[in-house]
Order: structure tokens, then C-alpha cells, then sequence
């Protein structure tokens, strides 16, 4: 590709490509103009697939890949399934940036069950590899993963050594083994078949089937005896008595019937969390956790998607049913995938009543207190401080929960004719920039705040209603009647979402419906914490002004273009937003406007300033 290929010339070079993709399954790859892998994504049919792509009524997050696309490549799959894994290992690998992807800040800790090994031994790890072993994990964090394998280490007596350990081979023995705490493997005294039950037990109690394990027990035990093996009967006696101590206290926890996984998950803007609770045999026996990064618009079904994805890709046990809060897209393929690790039939399902919705309550609790002990890399003090505040905030305004995510909206007027809302957002208490946005008011009077508070809080409303992520709180700046309009607004959409307004002056705060408002103290927490976020509405609403009337100042310049009149400069700033943005694009690009034709664009283009090799 050539330096200077217009934006058009590039879709038509990328359209042709996805016209000549086979109408077979795969993975395809989008990538910039560096060659980094920006997108990734699966299809039953590559060329249908690819080329919706280049409809005109795509989504903005779509149009904006596809804007930002150099490159186009593809991975033929023979099934759609398979395509479905091999979509999920390249976004792993290439961690693009508009889709789904798993946080790599650190590795979380696995135990590791050695079965490739003659004697197999239950290990430490924080690398998954294709070797044969079973991994049980990850854990939340190293210190419970160690108290599970100091749990291990006194129910089962396996070997906690490096040793390479072979059949037949002669030790002096370690101290584990003088303490009774591993059955000796390297001394000879233990044969691989007599060896491995041991580990079948430890893998049992691992996956949760702690009542199982203690069966096999008493049942072994009693074996022994009776052929009156009483030495091994009675180390079969004090297992049994350790693992029973352990199962003993989870009697209380039993709050449904069978076995099932189930997903939770909590969001906060680009970052979520989610936790896959373990229950079987009616109690929670486990719990898992995965971080992953988005887009603040990912919908829930994605996000759902990605953690089946994550959670199991090395897993061999999978119960007869997962639930999940949301039915992920290819649900079907992921219930196919799932039964095949399985060995068995597997389903997938949103629970809508019942034990099955309150298991899903208690999994998405898990998930955002794992979500909430989290703290973004450089966040320190200054952080954990705003968080607080948060939660100062939410208690001042009677919320039920702290407000992580709040919406702060603000009115500017550009010379008395342009109207603009602007929309700030905070999460955790501290500003989240790369989600500010700025609405241009079409509809409300001009010098018309209220209505055109309601017009800018309805836009916002609707993009909720059709699946956005909804703030915690909403604030506006005014009073009463512009607090009025943007209520009307959500309760249009039939959205129940906590809104405020703070006045200036006397720094009150108002409620819908209530005719008395708050005043909180002026060293409060709480009413600094909205005084930024209104502040920071204003000051991004005068930004956009000033942008606004740089941009006015700018396109006279189109006035000194011999043959561009008002109507071809309407059209041009409509094209392409601004004289930069006239700049930046190519000759074949302004030629395509209406009116315009090649003459006249090369010479818009000189005027100014394209460069030459474009």
C-alpha cells in the first residue's frame, strides 16, 4: 500500500480482498497502517462475513476500526467451531484493541497435577502448558493458593519435591517422608498403580467432590479391614478423619441442589471482572476469577462470550450446566465446545427465577467485590482516596450502593446561535477522559437550557435503553426546572437511574420530586466530589466552544478557494469535519464529494497544503 492512498481507495483495496475470501469458516485479522493487529473475529463464512464490513450502516465502534484498517488477513478453519477457538487464541496472542481482551498485567496462580509423570505430584504454577498436567485455578492470589496446597499437603501424602521421580528407584527419603507426610516414592516404596489412586483422590477433592473422596475412603478403609491390612487401614482411618474436618463446616453452605458453574460479572468502564463459583453437590466448593479489558460500549453478551472463553479453555471438568447473567452470541458453538471437553452434554442458560437467579446474584456479588479490591496500576493513595469519596457520596444522597460510574452534563451556547451539551464521566471517584462526549442540540430553542439539558440526557437515555452501559448516578448543573427536563427524559426511556442537579451559588443539591434540597456541608467529601464533576462538565463544554469557533475561523479559509462557494463548503466541512480534515484526506476523497469533481480538489488540495506524495 502506498503512502498516500486516500481513505476511499483503501476501503475499495480491503473490499476486494473480502470478495475474494473463500465462502468457507475462519478466523480474519484486521490491521493498521503499523501492521498491529486491531481486530479480530470468527465467521461461518469468511467472505459474507468480511464484507459486511463495508455496508454503510455499521455501528460507530465498527466504523471506526474499519476507518483505522490497513490490512486484511485470514485463517481457514473446517468448522465454524474450530474457527470460534482459533478467533479466541489470536486475540489472546495480538490482545487488539477493539476487542475483548484478557488482562496480561500478571499471571495468576494455578496448581498443577504432574499426570504426564510416572508419580504425579500436585505443584505451584503461574504458566499453563499443553503437557498433559490438569490445572486447577487460578486462584485470586497467591496466598490462597498456597493454603489450598498446605490443605493438600496434610490430606494426601504426595510428594512436594523437584526430584524427578522414576519406578524403581532408591532414596534415603526427605523429611516429609520420616513425618509421614509422603508415601516415599523415591525410596521404592510405593508402585505407580498403588500410587495413583492417591492422586485421583487429591484431583476429586480439587474439583470440589469432597463427599466423593470421603466414600472412597471409608470404603477402601473398610476394605483393608477386612483382610486385615490394619496398618494401612488405619492411615486410610486418620485421611479419612482430616478430610472429614474439612468437608464438615460446608454443610451450611448449601443453597441449591446438583452440580453447576456459575458466571458472575461486574464492569467499570474499559475493566471487568469476572467470577466463576464452583458449586457442587448443591454447595459453592470454589470460586474463580478472570480480569479482562474492553470497550466501555462492549455489550454484555460479549463480555459473557470472552469469560466462557477464558474459563475454560483449560479446563477438562466441566459440570452439566453453566449460567451465565446474559446468552452469549454462538452460544450453541459454545455449548458444542463445552460438551465436547466435557465428555457429555452441556448447557448454557440465563437462570430467570428461582435458585438458579439467586446462585447468579451471589456470583455477580463476588464479582464486584473482586472488581472493587482491584486498583488500577499507579492509582495509589490518591485513588483509594477518590473511591472514597465516592462512597462518601453515595451515603450523603441516600444511594444504595457508592456510585462507581457518575455522568455530569452542562449547556454551552457558541455566540448566542450553536448550542452544545457536554458529558463528563467519572469512575471510582477520579475522571474517565477517553469517555467524555459532546452533543450538538438540534432540537431545543436556542438559549433554551432546560429543553436542551432534556434533548442531550434523551439522546443518552436511548443509547442506554438499546444496551450502553448506564451510570450510577447522573448529575446536572442548574437547578430545578433543568433537573425536571432531563428526569422527564429518563423516564421516557423507562430508565430508574439515580439524577441529581447542584445550583450554583448556594451549592444546593436537588431531587426529583422533592420539593426541599439538600445542602450538604461545604468541607463535605460528597459535595466536592460533585463540584468536580460539575466543573469539569463546564469546563469541557467551553473546550468544545472554543473547538467550535476554530473551526468557524478555519473553513473561511475554503472562501479564498476560486470555485467554492457556501454550499460546497457545507458539504466538504459535513465530509470531512474540518479544513484539517479536508487536509488529511486524499485527492480522490474531496473529488468524490457532490459538486466537486478532480480539477477543483487538486486545487482545494494545494491551497492547503497537501503534501505532494499523498
Amino acid at each position: 500500500m502506498s503512502r498516500g492512498e486516500s481513505r476511499a481507495a483503501r476501503r475499495e483495496r480491503l473490499l476486494a480482498i473480502a470478495r475474494a475470501l473463500p465462502d468457507e469458516p475462519g478466523a480474519y485479522l484486521f490491521s493498521d497502517a503499523s501492521g498491529r493487529v486491531i481486530y479480530v473475529g470468527k465467521a461461518k463464512s469468511l467472505r459474507a462475513r468480511v464484507r459486511s464490513y463495508f455496508q454503510d450502516d455499521l455501528p460507530i465502534k465498527t466504523r471506526r476500526m474499519v476507518d483505522r484498517a490497513h490490512g486484511l488477513d485470514s485463517l481457514v478453519t473446517s468448522t465454524e467451531l474450530e474457527a470460534l477457538l482459533l478467533e479466541h487464541t489470536l486475540i489472546k496472542e495480538h490482545a487488539p484493541r477493539y476487542n475483548v481482551v484478557y488482562r496480561d498485567d500478571k499471571r495468576y496462580p494455578y496448581l498443577k497435577v504432574t499426570l504426564a509423570e510416572p508419580f504425579p505430584r500436585v505443584m505451584p504454577t503461574r504458566r499453563l502448558e499443553d503437557d498433559g498436567s490438569r490445572y486447577f485455578g487460578p486462584y485470586a492470589d497467591a496466598g490462597s493458593m498456597r493454603r489450598t496446597l498446605k490443605l493438600l499437603s496434610t490430606l494426601f501424602p504426595l510428594p512436594s519435591c523437584t526430584i524427578r521421580l522414576s519406578e524403581g528407584m532408591t532414596d534415603r527419603g526427605c523429611l516429609d517422608w520420616f513425618l509421614g507426610r509422603c508415601v516415599g516414592p523415591c525410596r521404592g516404596d510405593v508402585a505407580p498403580e498403588d500410587y495413583r489412586p492417591l492422586v485421583d483422590e487429591a484431583i476429586r477433592f480439587l474439583e470440589g467432590k469432597k463427599t466423593d473422596v470421603v466414600a472412597d475412603l471409608e470404603r477402601r478403609m473398610a476394605e483393608a479391614a477386612r483382610e486385615m491390612r490394619y496398618e494401612e487401614a488405619a492411615k486410610l482411618r486418620d485421611r479419612l478423619f482430616s478430610v472429614r474436618r474439612t468437608v464438615a463446616p460446608q454443610h451450611v453452605a448449601v443453597i441449591g441442589r446438583g452440580d453447576s458453574d456459575v458466571l458472575g460479572l461486574s464492569r467499570l468502564g474499559k475493566r471487568a471482572t469476572g467470577v466463576l463459583l464452583t458449586v457442587r453437590a448443591g454447595k459453592v466448593t470454589g470460586r474463580e476469577r478472570l480480569e479482562i479489558a474492553c470497550t466501555p460500549d462492549e455489550p454484555e453478551t460479549g463480555l459473557v462470550r470472552g469469560l466462557l472463553l477464558g474459563f475454560y479453555e483449560n479446563r477438562t471438568s466441566v459440570p452439566a450446566e453453566v449460567l451465565v447473567p446474559a446468552d452469549p452470541p454462538d452460544a450453541d458453538l459454545l455449548a458444542e465446545w463445552l460438551t465436547d471437553v466435557a465428555g457429555r452434554g452441556v448447557r448454557v442458560r440465563v437462570p430467570q427465577r428461582g435458585e438458579g437467579r439467586r446462585l447468579l446474584a451471589l456470583a455477580e456479588h463476588n464479582a464486584a467485590v473482586a472488581l472493587g479490591d482491584e486498583e488500577p496500576a499507579g492509582e495509589g493513595v490518591q485513588g483509594a482516596r477518590a473511591r472514597d469519596d465516592a462512597a462518601d457520596l453515595g451515603r450523603a444522597l441516600g444511594l444504595e450502593t457508592s456510585p462507581r460510574r457518575v455522568e455530569g452534563f452542562d449547556i454551552s451556547t457558541i455566540q448566542g446561535t450553536d448550542t452544545y451539551a457536554s458529558m463528563v464521566v467519572f469512575e471510582g471517584g477520579q475522571p474517565a477522559k477517553a469517555e467524555y462526549r459532546t452533543f450538538r442540540i438540534r432540537e431545543a430553542p436556542r438559549r433554551d437550557d432546560p429543553r436542551a439539558i432534556g434533548e442531550a440526557v434523551g439522546r443518552r437515555a436511548r443509547r442506554i435503553a438499546a444496551g450502553g452501559a448506564a451510570p450510577d448516578l447522573i448529575l446536572i448543573d442548574g437547578g430545578p426546572t433543568q433537573l425536571s427536563a432531563a428526569s422527564a427524559a429518563l423516564a421516557g426511556e423507562a430508565l430508574a437511574i439515580p439524577i441529581v442537579s447542584l445550583a450554583k451559588r448556594e451549592e444546593l443539591v436537588f431531587f426529583p420530586g422533592r420539593a426541599e434540597p439538600l445542602r450538604l456541608p461545604r468541607d463535605s467529601r460528597a459535595l466536592k466530589l460533585l463540584q468536580r464533576v460539575r466543573d469539569e462538565a463546564h469546563r469541557f463544554a467551553l473546550r468544545a466552544h472554543r473547538r467550535r469557533r476554530g473551526a468557524r475561523v478555519a473553513s473561511s479559509v475554503l472562501d479564498e478557494v476560486p470555485g467554492i462557494g457556501p454550499a460546497k463548503r457545507k458539504l466538504l466541512l459535513q465530509k470531512f469535519g474540518s479544513v484539517a480534515g479536508i487536509r488529511d484526506a486524499g485527492i480522490d476523497d474531496i473529488a468524490a464529494v457532490p459538486g466537486v469533481g478532480r480539477a477543483l480538489a487538486l486545487s482545494i488540495w494545494t491551497h492547503l497544503g497537501g503534501a505532494e506524495d499523498r
